[in-house]
C-alpha cells in the first residue's frame, strides 16, 4: 500500500479503490485493512465465493467491514446461472453496491450467456471489467459488449488497454480507440478507469508490460 501512494502522489492520483486480488481468493483481510488504515486514499473491493450459499451473508458482513462492491471471475458459466447468483445479486442491490465481473480473455463470448442474467436484475449495478478483454480487432465481440449500454445500472471499466493491445507499447493505439468507442456508447458517467497495478507490470499478456505512470497518462491524455 505505501508503494501504491507513493505511485499515486507522484502521478497527482487522490484516490484508488483496491480490488481484491484473484491469488489471495476470498481472503479480504488485507484490502480492508487498507481502506481503514487510509479512509481519504482508499476504499476496498471484496472478493465473495459464488458457490458458497452463504455468500450473501457474507457480503452483507462485508459491507459491514467497509467493502464499497465485490467481485466475480473469471466467471464460469455453471455457477453465473445457478439459483445463487440471483440471490447474490439481489443481495448487492439491496446493500446498493457494484457487482464487478471478470470474464477472462475474449469475455465477449461469455456474454451470450452472461447478459440474460443481468436482465433478470435490472436493480442491481453491474461493471464489467477491463472492457471484456474483448480483442481490438474482433467487432462481433466488441458489439456484443456495446450492446450492453440497454442495461441502465451496467457499467465498463477502462482497463487492460495494454493488455489487449496488439502493438506492445505505449499508447497502444488499438487499445485506445476501443475505449474511445465504450465512452462514446455509455457515456462517461458508465465508464470508469483502472490502471491494472501492479498486474501492468507483468508481460505475461499480449500487449506486454505497462508502467503505472504510463497507464495513468493513458487515461489522462488518450482516451
Amino acid at each position: 500500500a505505501e508503494l501504491l501512494l507513493e505511485l499515486m502522489d507522484n502521478n497527482a492520483v487522490d484516490k484508488t479503490v483496491l480490488i481484491q486480488p484473484i491469488c489471495y481468493a476470498f481472503d479480504n483481510t488485507y484490502v480492508l485493512s487498507c481502506a481503514t488504515k487510509w479512509p481519504d486514499r482508499f476504499a476496498a473491493v471484496a472478493r465473495v465465493d459464488p458457490q458458497d450459499a452463504s455468500a450473501p451473508e457474507t457480503l452483507e458482513r462485508l459491507v459491514r467491514q467497509g467493502a464499497v462492491g465485490v467481485r466475480f471471475g473469471p466467471v464460469q458459466q455453471a455457477w453465473w446461472e445457478a439459483p445463487l447468483m440471483g440471490d447474490i445479486l439481489d443481495k448487492a442491490a439491496e446493500l446498493d453496491v457494484p457487482v464487478l465481473l471478470f470474464l477472462g480473455k475474449d469475455g465477449g463470448r461469455a456474454l451470450e450467456w452472461v447478459a440474460p442474467v443481468l436482465r433478470k436484475h435490472p436493480s442491481t449495478k453491474v461493471v464489467i471489467d477491463h472492457m471484456a478483454d474483448v480483442p481490438p480487432a474482433d467487432e462481433d465481440q466488441i458489439l456484443a459488449l456495446l450492446g450492453l449500454k440497454t442495461l441502465p445500472n451496467l457499467y465498463v471499466k477502462i482497463s487492460h488497454t495494454w493488455a489487449i493491445s496488439t502493438e506492445g507499447a505505449y499508447p497502444w493505439s488499438d487499445g485506445v480507440t476501443l475505449a474511445r468507442r465504450v465512452i462514446t456508447t455509455f457515456g462517461p458517467a458508465r465508464a470508469m478507469f483502472a490502471s491494472d497495478w501492479p498486474v501492468c507490470t507483468r508481460p505475461v499478456w499480449p500487449g506486454g508490460a505497462a508502467a503505472y505512470e504510463e497507464t495513468v497518462r493513458l487515461a489522462k491524455e488518450e482516451v
